[in-house]
């Protein structure tokens, strides 16, 4: 692979990754249930992409074994607590029905969790 061709990987892999945290965020910001779990299946959709381009990086040849390892358990730990997050939330009655209040810390707490995954991606390729 040419140069740039590894340069595009690696920055369309960091674009991935980042844009999976920032699905998170745009979803817990929005007003409802439904638009918040839309959001986390795209952010799942993120890094998905970030697992298949780490997949091609090594087979490549340009991620040693060790790095790819660690880059696919961490990804695979981001993928693991967005799906965890999506389930925990109620199911919507309807296009706009609010979090309970008392969800709030709890979303937040797994928002920074998955958001300090993603980063920790973003950081390692």
């Amino acid at each position: 692979m040419a140069r740039h061709e590894l340069y595009g990987l690696t920055s369309q892999t960091r674009r991935a990754a980042f844009s999976a945290a920032v699905n998170i965020v745009e979803g817990a910001a929005r007003k409802g249930v439904k638009e918040f779990k839309r959001f986390l299946s795209i952010s799942l959709a993120s890094l998905a992409e970030v697992e298949y381009a780490l997949e091609v990086a090594s087979a490549l040849g340009y991620v040693e074994p060790p790095v790819f390892e660690a880059l696919v358990v961490q990804q695979r730990r981001a993928r693991a607590m967005t799906w965890k997050l999506q389930r925990a939330l109620p199911q919507p009655s309807g296009d706009f029905r609010r979090l309970p209040a008392s969800s709030g810390a709890y979303r937040t707490r797994q928002t920074c969790e998955a958001l300090n995954s993603a980063s920790e991606l973003t950081r390692s390729t």
